[in-house]
Protein backbone atom coordinates (compact mmCIF):
# COMPACT_ATOMS: atom_id res chain seq x y z
CA UNK A 1 0.00 0.00 0.00
CA UNK A 2 2.88 2.34 0.83
CA UNK A 3 4.62 1.63 -2.46
CA UNK A 4 1.52 2.59 -4.47
CA UNK A 5 1.24 5.86 -2.56
CA UNK A 6 4.95 6.67 -3.23
CA UNK A 7 4.48 6.31 -6.97
CA UNK A 8 1.63 8.83 -7.33
CA UNK A 9 2.50 12.47 -8.23
CA UNK A 10 2.38 14.94 -5.32
CA UNK A 11 0.54 17.62 -7.45
CA UNK A 12 -1.45 15.93 -10.16
CA UNK A 13 -2.23 17.92 -13.35
CA UNK A 14 -5.84 18.98 -13.48
CA UNK A 15 -7.73 19.59 -16.75
CA UNK A 16 -8.24 23.26 -15.95
CA UNK A 17 -4.47 23.68 -15.64
CA UNK A 18 -4.12 22.83 -19.30
CA UNK A 19 -6.81 25.37 -20.24
CA UNK A 20 -5.15 28.20 -18.32
CA UNK A 21 -1.79 27.41 -19.91
CA UNK A 22 -3.26 27.44 -23.41
CA UNK A 23 -5.04 30.76 -22.88
CA UNK A 24 -1.88 32.38 -21.46
CA UNK A 25 0.25 31.11 -24.34
CA UNK A 26 -2.27 32.35 -26.90
CA UNK A 27 -2.33 35.81 -25.31
CA UNK A 28 1.47 36.03 -25.36
CA UNK A 29 1.63 34.98 -29.01
CA UNK A 30 -1.07 37.50 -29.93
CA UNK A 31 0.76 40.40 -28.34
CA UNK A 32 4.14 39.49 -29.83
CA UNK A 33 2.90 38.65 -33.31
CA UNK A 34 0.39 41.51 -33.66
CA UNK A 35 1.30 43.21 -36.99
CA UNK A 36 2.50 46.76 -36.80
CA UNK A 37 2.06 47.06 -33.02
CA UNK A 38 5.46 48.56 -32.42
CA UNK A 39 5.33 50.75 -35.51
CA UNK A 40 1.94 52.33 -34.95
CA UNK A 41 1.67 53.12 -31.26
CA UNK A 42 3.52 56.29 -30.27
CA UNK A 43 4.94 56.22 -26.74
CA UNK A 44 3.25 58.38 -24.10
CA UNK A 45 0.57 59.59 -26.54
CA UNK A 46 -3.17 59.58 -25.87
CA UNK A 47 -5.03 60.19 -29.12
CA UNK A 48 -8.65 61.24 -28.88
CA UNK A 49 -11.11 61.14 -31.76
CA UNK A 50 -12.89 64.52 -31.99
CA UNK A 51 -16.47 64.36 -30.71
CA UNK A 52 -19.13 65.78 -33.00
CA UNK A 53 -22.24 67.59 -31.73
CA UNK A 54 -25.42 65.55 -31.88
CA UNK A 55 -27.19 68.20 -33.99
CA UNK A 56 -24.37 69.70 -36.06
CA UNK A 57 -25.22 72.90 -37.90
CA UNK A 58 -22.40 72.12 -40.32
CA UNK A 59 -24.65 69.53 -41.99
CA UNK A 60 -27.37 72.14 -42.67
CA UNK A 61 -24.91 74.51 -44.34
CA UNK A 62 -23.48 71.64 -46.39
CA UNK A 63 -26.99 70.65 -47.51
CA UNK A 64 -27.75 74.24 -48.55
CA UNK A 65 -24.57 74.48 -50.63
CA UNK A 66 -25.29 71.18 -52.36
CA UNK A 67 -28.84 72.21 -53.18
CA UNK A 68 -27.61 75.37 -54.90
CA UNK A 69 -24.90 73.49 -56.77
CA UNK A 70 -27.53 71.10 -58.15
CA UNK A 71 -29.96 73.87 -59.11
CA UNK A 72 -31.06 74.02 -62.75
CA UNK A 73 -31.48 77.81 -62.56
CA UNK A 74 -27.88 78.68 -61.77
CA UNK A 75 -27.55 80.44 -65.12
CA UNK A 76 -29.35 83.36 -63.48
CA UNK A 77 -26.08 84.23 -61.74
CA UNK A 78 -24.65 85.47 -65.04
CA UNK A 79 -27.90 86.61 -66.70
CA UNK A 80 -28.89 90.26 -67.05
CA UNK A 81 -32.62 89.62 -66.57
CA UNK A 82 -33.50 91.70 -69.60
CA UNK A 83 -35.60 89.07 -71.34
CA UNK A 84 -38.78 87.57 -69.98
CA UNK A 85 -37.26 84.11 -69.85
CA UNK A 86 -34.26 85.33 -67.87
CA UNK A 87 -36.54 87.21 -65.48
CA UNK A 88 -38.57 84.06 -64.80
CA UNK A 89 -35.40 82.03 -64.32
CA UNK A 90 -34.03 84.66 -61.91
CA UNK A 91 -37.25 84.61 -59.89
CA UNK A 92 -37.11 80.80 -59.62
CA UNK A 93 -33.45 80.88 -58.60
CA UNK A 94 -34.13 83.63 -56.05
CA UNK A 95 -36.71 81.37 -54.38
CA UNK A 96 -34.18 78.53 -54.25
CA UNK A 97 -31.46 80.77 -52.80
CA UNK A 98 -33.88 82.14 -50.20
CA UNK A 99 -34.71 78.58 -49.11
CA UNK A 100 -31.01 77.73 -48.94
CA UNK A 101 -30.38 80.89 -46.93
CA UNK A 102 -33.03 79.82 -44.41
CA UNK A 103 -31.21 76.49 -44.12
CA UNK A 104 -27.92 78.32 -43.53
CA UNK A 105 -29.52 80.38 -40.75
CA UNK A 106 -30.84 77.21 -39.18
CA UNK A 107 -27.33 75.78 -39.17
CA UNK A 108 -25.80 78.98 -37.76
CA UNK A 109 -28.19 78.82 -34.80
CA UNK A 110 -26.78 75.41 -33.82
CA UNK A 111 -23.42 74.26 -32.57
CA UNK A 112 -21.03 73.88 -35.50
CA UNK A 113 -17.99 71.68 -35.67
CA UNK A 114 -16.09 70.75 -38.80
CA UNK A 115 -16.03 66.96 -39.22
CA UNK A 116 -13.14 64.83 -40.31
CA UNK A 117 -14.10 62.44 -43.15
CA UNK A 118 -13.29 59.05 -41.64
CA UNK A 119 -15.27 57.01 -44.12
CA UNK A 120 -17.38 57.21 -47.25
CA UNK A 121 -20.57 58.04 -45.31
CA UNK A 122 -19.16 60.96 -43.31
CA UNK A 123 -19.73 64.61 -44.37
CA UNK A 124 -16.72 66.17 -46.08
CA UNK A 125 -14.66 69.02 -44.68
CA UNK A 126 -14.72 72.50 -46.32
CA UNK A 127 -11.57 71.52 -48.20
CA UNK A 128 -13.44 68.70 -49.94
CA UNK A 129 -16.61 70.59 -50.83
CA UNK A 130 -14.85 73.75 -51.99
CA UNK A 131 -16.88 74.03 -55.25
CA UNK A 132 -20.16 73.81 -53.33
CA UNK A 133 -18.96 76.41 -50.84
CA UNK A 134 -18.00 78.74 -53.67
CA UNK A 135 -21.45 78.36 -55.25
CA UNK A 136 -23.08 79.10 -51.90
CA UNK A 137 -21.12 82.33 -51.56
CA UNK A 138 -21.90 83.42 -55.12
CA UNK A 139 -25.59 82.69 -54.70
CA UNK A 140 -25.89 84.58 -51.40
CA UNK A 141 -24.06 87.59 -52.84
CA UNK A 142 -26.39 87.48 -55.86
CA UNK A 143 -29.47 87.39 -53.64
CA UNK A 144 -28.12 90.31 -51.60
CA UNK A 145 -27.55 92.34 -54.77
CA UNK A 146 -31.12 91.56 -55.84
CA UNK A 147 -32.46 92.75 -52.47
CA UNK A 148 -30.29 95.87 -52.66
CA UNK A 149 -31.58 96.68 -56.16
CA UNK A 150 -35.15 96.60 -54.88
CA UNK A 151 -34.33 98.93 -51.97
CA UNK A 152 -34.27 96.31 -49.19
CA UNK A 153 -30.85 97.23 -47.83
CA UNK A 154 -31.46 95.67 -44.41
CA UNK A 155 -32.35 92.30 -45.95
CA UNK A 156 -29.34 92.51 -48.24
CA UNK A 157 -27.04 93.13 -45.29
CA UNK A 158 -28.54 90.19 -43.38
CA UNK A 159 -27.92 87.83 -46.31
CA UNK A 160 -24.31 88.98 -46.62
CA UNK A 161 -23.76 88.62 -42.89
CA UNK A 162 -25.06 85.05 -43.12
CA UNK A 163 -22.33 84.33 -45.68
CA UNK A 164 -19.68 86.01 -43.52
CA UNK A 165 -20.69 84.12 -40.38
CA UNK A 166 -20.80 80.82 -42.25
CA UNK A 167 -17.28 81.40 -43.51
CA UNK A 168 -16.07 82.36 -40.03
CA UNK A 169 -17.54 79.44 -38.04
CA UNK A 170 -17.42 76.57 -40.55
CA UNK A 171 -13.74 75.76 -39.81
CA UNK A 172 -14.45 75.39 -36.05
CA UNK A 173 -12.89 72.08 -35.12
CA UNK A 174 -11.13 71.86 -38.47
CA UNK A 175 -7.62 72.50 -39.68
CA UNK A 176 -5.72 75.35 -41.28
CA UNK A 177 -6.77 74.33 -44.79
CA UNK A 178 -10.41 74.62 -43.77
CA UNK A 179 -9.72 78.13 -42.45
CA UNK A 180 -8.28 79.21 -45.78
CA UNK A 181 -11.12 77.72 -47.84
CA UNK A 182 -13.88 79.18 -45.67
CA UNK A 183 -12.21 82.60 -45.81
CA UNK A 184 -13.32 82.86 -49.46
CA UNK A 185 -16.91 83.39 -48.26
CA UNK A 186 -15.83 86.38 -46.19
CA UNK A 187 -13.59 87.79 -48.91
CA UNK A 188 -16.55 87.91 -51.31
CA UNK A 189 -19.17 89.29 -48.90
CA UNK A 190 -17.28 91.82 -46.75
CA UNK A 191 -16.75 94.37 -49.58
CA UNK A 192 -20.46 94.16 -50.46
CA UNK A 193 -21.40 95.07 -46.89
CA UNK A 194 -18.84 97.85 -46.91
CA UNK A 195 -20.44 99.51 -49.94
CA UNK A 196 -23.82 99.77 -48.17
CA UNK A 197 -22.66 101.29 -44.87
CA UNK A 198 -23.46 104.89 -45.77
CA UNK A 199 -27.01 104.00 -46.86
CA UNK A 200 -28.17 101.75 -44.03
CA UNK A 201 -30.59 103.05 -41.40
CA UNK A 202 -29.59 103.47 -37.77
CA UNK A 203 -31.42 100.30 -36.74
CA UNK A 204 -29.80 98.33 -39.56
CA UNK A 205 -26.37 99.64 -38.58
CA UNK A 206 -26.92 98.62 -34.96
CA UNK A 207 -27.93 95.14 -36.09
CA UNK A 208 -24.89 94.85 -38.37
CA UNK A 209 -22.57 95.95 -35.55
CA UNK A 210 -24.04 93.40 -33.13
CA UNK A 211 -23.81 90.66 -35.73
CA UNK A 212 -20.17 91.41 -36.52
CA UNK A 213 -19.33 91.32 -32.81
CA UNK A 214 -20.98 87.91 -32.53
CA UNK A 215 -19.06 86.64 -35.55
CA UNK A 216 -15.77 87.82 -34.02
CA UNK A 217 -16.61 85.97 -30.79
CA UNK A 218 -17.45 82.71 -32.61
CA UNK A 219 -14.42 82.75 -34.88
CA UNK A 220 -11.90 79.98 -34.11
CA UNK A 221 -8.29 80.99 -33.62
CA UNK A 222 -5.48 79.75 -35.83
CA UNK A 223 -3.77 78.11 -32.85
CA UNK A 224 -6.88 76.09 -32.02
CA UNK A 225 -7.26 75.06 -35.66
CA UNK A 226 -3.67 73.86 -35.77
CA UNK A 227 -4.10 71.77 -32.62
CA UNK A 228 -7.36 70.29 -33.90
CA UNK A 229 -5.66 69.48 -37.18
CA UNK A 230 -2.79 67.84 -35.32
CA UNK A 231 -5.04 65.65 -33.18
CA UNK A 232 -7.35 64.42 -35.90
CA UNK A 233 -4.50 63.78 -38.33
CA UNK A 234 -2.68 61.75 -35.69
CA UNK A 235 -5.74 59.57 -35.16
CA UNK A 236 -6.07 59.03 -38.89
CA UNK A 237 -2.38 58.26 -39.33
CA UNK A 238 -2.40 55.64 -36.58
CA UNK A 239 -5.60 54.12 -37.98
CA UNK A 240 -4.07 53.99 -41.45
CA UNK A 241 -0.90 52.30 -40.22
CA UNK A 242 -2.93 49.66 -38.41
CA UNK A 243 -5.23 49.02 -41.36
CA UNK A 244 -3.96 50.63 -44.62
CA UNK A 245 -6.81 49.18 -46.68
CA UNK A 246 -9.67 50.11 -44.36
CA UNK A 247 -8.76 53.68 -43.41
CA UNK A 248 -8.81 56.98 -45.22
CA UNK A 249 -5.25 57.51 -46.43
CA UNK A 250 -3.31 60.60 -45.46
CA UNK A 251 -1.55 61.66 -48.63
CA UNK A 252 0.91 63.91 -46.84
CA UNK A 253 1.97 61.08 -44.56
CA UNK A 254 2.61 58.84 -47.55
CA UNK A 255 5.58 61.08 -48.35
CA UNK A 256 7.22 60.24 -45.04
CA UNK A 257 9.33 57.38 -46.30
CA UNK A 258 12.47 55.81 -44.93
CA UNK A 259 11.78 57.13 -41.43
CA UNK A 260 10.62 55.70 -38.15
CA UNK A 261 6.88 56.32 -38.35
CA UNK A 262 6.47 56.49 -34.57
CA UNK A 263 9.16 59.12 -34.05
CA UNK A 264 7.95 61.00 -37.15
CA UNK A 265 4.44 61.15 -35.71
CA UNK A 266 5.79 62.46 -32.39
CA UNK A 267 7.94 65.08 -34.13
CA UNK A 268 5.01 66.18 -36.29
CA UNK A 269 2.82 66.65 -33.21
CA UNK A 270 5.54 68.55 -31.35
CA UNK A 271 6.09 70.81 -34.34
CA UNK A 272 2.37 71.58 -34.68
CA UNK A 273 2.16 72.35 -30.95
CA UNK A 274 5.15 74.71 -31.17
CA UNK A 275 3.70 76.60 -34.14
CA UNK A 276 0.31 76.83 -32.40
CA UNK A 277 2.06 78.31 -29.37
CA UNK A 278 3.85 80.81 -31.62
CA UNK A 279 0.49 81.87 -33.13
CA UNK A 280 -0.68 82.97 -29.68
CA UNK A 281 1.98 85.71 -29.73
CA UNK A 282 1.67 88.92 -31.82
CA UNK A 283 2.79 88.72 -35.43
CA UNK A 284 6.15 90.51 -35.44
CA UNK A 285 8.09 88.92 -38.29
CA UNK A 286 10.21 86.80 -35.96
CA UNK A 287 9.17 83.52 -34.35
CA UNK A 288 8.59 83.63 -30.59
CA UNK A 289 8.80 79.84 -30.25
CA UNK A 290 11.55 77.85 -31.94
CA UNK A 291 10.04 75.28 -34.28
CA UNK A 292 11.55 71.82 -33.90
CA UNK A 293 12.49 70.05 -37.14
CA UNK A 294 9.63 68.03 -38.53
CA UNK A 295 9.55 64.93 -40.71
CA UNK A 296 10.27 65.44 -44.38
CA UNK A 297 7.26 65.86 -46.65
CA UNK A 298 5.25 68.01 -44.19
CA UNK A 299 4.73 71.82 -44.36
CA UNK A 300 7.94 73.83 -44.15
CA UNK A 301 8.53 76.95 -42.05
CA UNK A 302 7.75 79.21 -45.01
CA UNK A 303 4.43 77.48 -45.63
CA UNK A 304 3.45 77.77 -41.97
CA UNK A 305 4.29 81.48 -41.96
CA UNK A 306 2.28 81.97 -45.12
CA UNK A 307 -0.69 80.29 -43.44
CA UNK A 308 -0.44 82.74 -40.55
CA UNK A 309 -0.19 85.69 -42.91
CA UNK A 310 -3.33 84.60 -44.77
CA UNK A 311 -5.26 84.20 -41.52
CA UNK A 312 -4.10 87.60 -40.28
CA UNK A 313 -5.33 89.17 -43.53
CA UNK A 314 -8.78 87.69 -42.93
CA UNK A 315 -8.78 89.04 -39.37
CA UNK A 316 -7.67 92.48 -40.61
CA UNK A 317 -10.52 92.70 -43.11
CA UNK A 318 -13.10 91.79 -40.48
CA UNK A 319 -11.61 94.25 -37.97
CA UNK A 320 -11.63 97.07 -40.51
CA UNK A 321 -15.30 96.46 -41.32
CA UNK A 322 -16.22 96.49 -37.62
CA UNK A 323 -14.35 99.78 -37.21
CA UNK A 324 -16.05 101.24 -40.28
CA UNK A 325 -19.49 100.39 -38.90
CA UNK A 326 -18.61 102.22 -35.69
CA UNK A 327 -17.37 105.23 -37.70
CA UNK A 328 -20.58 105.50 -39.70
CA UNK A 329 -22.68 105.16 -36.56
CA UNK A 330 -20.67 108.01 -35.04
CA UNK A 331 -21.26 110.15 -38.13
CA UNK A 332 -25.00 109.48 -37.99
CA UNK A 333 -25.07 110.79 -34.40
CA UNK A 334 -22.61 113.72 -34.68
CA UNK A 335 -22.69 114.71 -38.36
CA UNK A 336 -19.00 114.01 -38.96
CA UNK A 337 -16.36 111.36 -38.46
CA UNK A 338 -14.29 111.51 -35.23
CA UNK A 339 -10.80 112.97 -35.11
CA UNK A 340 -9.43 109.80 -33.49
CA UNK A 341 -10.69 106.26 -33.07
CA UNK A 342 -10.81 106.70 -29.30
CA UNK A 343 -13.94 108.80 -29.81
CA UNK A 344 -15.83 105.66 -30.83
CA UNK A 345 -15.50 104.07 -27.37
CA UNK A 346 -17.79 103.23 -25.65
CA UNK A 347 -20.76 104.72 -27.47
CA UNK A 348 -20.31 102.94 -30.79
CA UNK A 349 -18.04 100.02 -29.95
CA UNK A 350 -17.08 98.40 -26.63
CA UNK A 351 -13.40 98.06 -27.58
CA UNK A 352 -11.51 99.03 -30.70
CA UNK A 353 -10.78 96.08 -33.01
CA UNK A 354 -7.10 95.19 -33.06
CA UNK A 355 -4.73 95.30 -36.00
CA UNK A 356 -3.29 91.76 -36.38
CA UNK A 357 -0.29 93.18 -38.24
CA UNK A 358 0.61 95.81 -35.61
CA UNK A 359 3.21 93.63 -33.89
CA UNK A 360 1.51 93.86 -30.47
CA UNK A 361 -1.85 93.17 -28.89
CA UNK A 362 -4.31 95.99 -28.27
CA UNK A 363 -3.15 98.23 -31.12
CA UNK A 364 -6.05 99.56 -33.25
CA UNK A 365 -6.10 100.26 -36.96
CA UNK A 366 -4.32 103.26 -38.43
CA UNK A 367 -6.79 106.12 -38.89
CA UNK A 368 -6.87 109.73 -39.93
CA UNK A 369 -9.85 112.02 -40.47
CA UNK A 370 -9.85 114.08 -43.66
CA UNK A 371 -11.79 117.00 -45.18
CA UNK A 372 -12.95 118.33 -41.79
CA UNK A 373 -14.41 115.01 -40.75
CA UNK A 374 -16.28 114.32 -43.99
CA UNK A 375 -13.95 111.49 -45.00
CA UNK A 376 -11.35 109.20 -43.45
CA UNK A 377 -8.54 106.79 -44.20
CA UNK A 378 -8.53 103.50 -42.29
CA UNK A 379 -6.06 100.69 -42.86
CA UNK A 380 -4.08 97.83 -41.39
CA UNK A 381 -0.31 97.63 -41.79
CA UNK A 382 -0.53 94.57 -44.01
CA UNK A 383 1.62 91.53 -44.59
CA UNK A 384 4.90 93.42 -44.81
CA UNK A 385 4.30 94.65 -41.21
CA UNK A 386 5.14 98.23 -42.20
CA UNK A 387 3.03 101.38 -42.14
CA UNK A 388 2.86 102.39 -45.80
CA UNK A 389 0.18 105.02 -45.27
CA UNK A 390 -2.59 102.95 -46.83
CA UNK A 391 -0.63 101.85 -49.89
CA UNK A 392 1.26 98.79 -51.09
CA UNK A 393 0.42 95.76 -48.93
CA UNK A 394 -1.77 97.62 -46.42
CA UNK A 395 -5.33 96.35 -45.99
CA UNK A 396 -7.35 99.51 -46.62
CA UNK A 397 -10.99 100.38 -46.03
CA UNK A 398 -12.71 100.83 -49.37
CA UNK A 399 -10.67 98.08 -51.02
CA UNK A 400 -10.67 95.23 -48.53
CA UNK A 401 -10.03 92.67 -51.26
CA UNK A 402 -7.82 94.31 -53.92
CA UNK A 403 -7.19 92.80 -57.29
CA UNK A 404 -4.62 90.06 -57.22
CA UNK A 405 -1.20 91.32 -58.30
CA UNK A 406 1.41 89.34 -60.22
CA UNK A 407 3.35 86.93 -58.06
CA UNK A 408 6.64 88.83 -58.43
CA UNK A 409 5.04 91.95 -56.89
CA UNK A 410 3.63 90.23 -53.81
CA UNK A 411 5.26 90.41 -50.39
CA UNK A 412 5.55 87.17 -48.49
CA UNK A 413 4.38 87.35 -44.86
CA UNK A 414 6.55 87.12 -41.80
CA UNK A 415 9.65 88.50 -43.47
CA UNK A 416 9.97 85.67 -46.03
CA UNK A 417 11.89 86.66 -49.13
CA UNK A 418 10.08 86.57 -52.46
CA UNK A 419 10.68 83.49 -54.55
CA UNK A 420 11.93 83.87 -58.09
Amino acid sequence: MAEETRGEPRHPVRPWHIGVACVTLAAIIGVVARPGRRATTAPNRILHTPKMPRDNGYVDILRASRQLSASTHRAALNATGASQVEAAQAAAFAAEVAAANDLVRTGLAKEIKCPRPWGAGDPPSPTLFRPHLRELGRALDWLAAREEATGHLGKAADVLLDAVEAGAVLPRGGGWEDLRISATLEAASLPCIERMLGRLSASDMARVAARLDRIAARRPSLADALLEDRDRNSVRIVAWQRDPQGSVLVRTWERVRGQDRVSALSRERDRAAAFAADCRYPLTGKPHVKLPPGPSGLPSDDILRMIRGDHATTLARAAILRTEVALYRYRAAHGRFPDTLEGLVPGNVKALPEDPFAGAFGVPMRYRAEADGRAFTLYSRGRNLRDDGGRRDDVVAGRLVPKRRPWWQRTQPHGVARRR
